[in-house]
């Protein structure tokens, strides 16, 4: 699965969740599947917004989207005032694994529910990322 350009929602680089990566940084996916013109001027639009605190759901979320598996956790937004833009954010999630065509099982389900103790986290930056290709390749654009 290629999702082309990406505007991610990440928190600061000293926070907890980012001791669990796999891959790539635990991100709230702002949108996807941008051409890169699309993507550069979304990103110029949306780099200044306002850092968030949001809560992390206590279940984690399992999706399997053509061979694509990813775990996540829903969020909440702490203060429950959402900005402006939330509503344009679908399914808004903590992306935390990724797999290409095969199942997570139930322990590493359980591993990840288990080891993400820390279920608060502010959003700080938004970052532009290429996300063309396998996942363990995805990186920012330095802009």
């Amino acid at each position: 699965m290629d999702f082309n350009y990406c505007l991610w929602f990440i928190n600061s680089e000293d926070h907890t969740w980012n001791t669990y990566r796999k891959g790539f940084y635990p991100h709230l996916t702002i949108k996807s599947k941008l051409e890169y013109p699309d993507a550069l001027e979304l990103y110029e639009r949306w780099k200044t917004i306002e850092p968030i605190q949001v809560r992390l759901n206590e279940e984690v979320v399992y999706s399997n989207e053509n061979g694509f598996h990813a775990l996540y956790f829903q969020v909440i937004l702490v203060d429950n005032i959402e900005p402006c833009w939330w509503k344009e954010i679908k399914n808004p999630h903590m992306s935390f694994r990724y797999q290409y065509n095969k199942d997570f099982s139930k322990y590493e389900i359980e591993h990840l529910k288990t080891i993400v103790k820390e279920k608060i986290g502010t959003l700080t930056d938004v970052k532009l990322v290429n996300c063309r290709g396998p996942y363990e390749n995805w990186h920012f654009l330095d802009l």
